[in-house]
């Protein structure tokens, strides 16, 4: 299998998509950017579907990953920047079905994170994975993804509990499920698994 021709010269671009922007999505953004690595042909960005526009990364979030990133800042999410990702990753179910009715063209390259992560798996386990770098596999990764969702049926474990207004332990928890699907997805795009030593994510 080949990368799609209109990934030929451009970036990859993913969507990372929550409720509100603060918590969950702009954890999976900071994670796939520092995974997939600065020389990745690959851009990320993070939107809600009810954002908290303007608003900074939530300390409850900060504390779980370690760094504030202080930058950030939420913005909501539209039809039209659905529809120009490559790879549109929800953090629930329920986010999935509500993208897609917003933006129907997209169904067949938009999965919850934790669906995407287990789908890769099965991507790289049966070959379905090609390409000189993160941008081309990633293409191919979200290709296969569709063909591959009858091998597996989808369940709770496929989405990433809110923790907003919670506890630490629940944003500890949301971080490491997320954590663990970034890892999955970016070794499956052949990027090198690399972190600083206290968990924090690095520019």
């Amino acid at each position: 299998m080949t990368a799609p021709a209109a990934r030929s010269g451009t970036p990859f671009g993913v969507l990372v998509v929550c409720t509100g922007n603060v918590c969950r999505s702009p954890v999976a953004e900071a994670l796939l950017r520092e995974q997939l690595g600065p020389v990745a042909d690959v851009t990320v960005a993070s939107a809600g579907l009810s954002a908290l526009t303007g608003a900074g990364l939530d300390a409850g979030a900060a504390a779980a990953l370690g760094d504030p990133l202080p930058d950030f800042r939420a913005r909501q999410v539209t039809p039209e920047g659905v529809s120009e990702a490559d790879l549109v990753l929800t953090m629930t179910r329920v986010h999935r079905s509500e993208l897609v009715q917003q933006a129907p063209l997209a169904l067949r390259r938009t999965f919850s994170l934790r669906e995407f992560a287990a789908l890769a798996g099965l991507a790289v386990d049966e070959g379905h994975v090609a390409g000189a770098g993160p941008a081309e596999r990633l293409a191919t990764l979200t290709a296969a993804a569709p063909r591959l969702r009858s091998r597996r049926v989808p369940g709770p474990d496929d989405d990433v509990e809110d923790p907003y207004g919670r506890s630490p332990e629940d944003h500890a928890r949301a971080v490491r499920r997320i954590r663990e699907a970034v890892a999955t997805v970016a070794a499956a795009a052949g990027a090198p698994r690399t972190r600083a030593a206290d968990g924090a994510v690095r520019a």
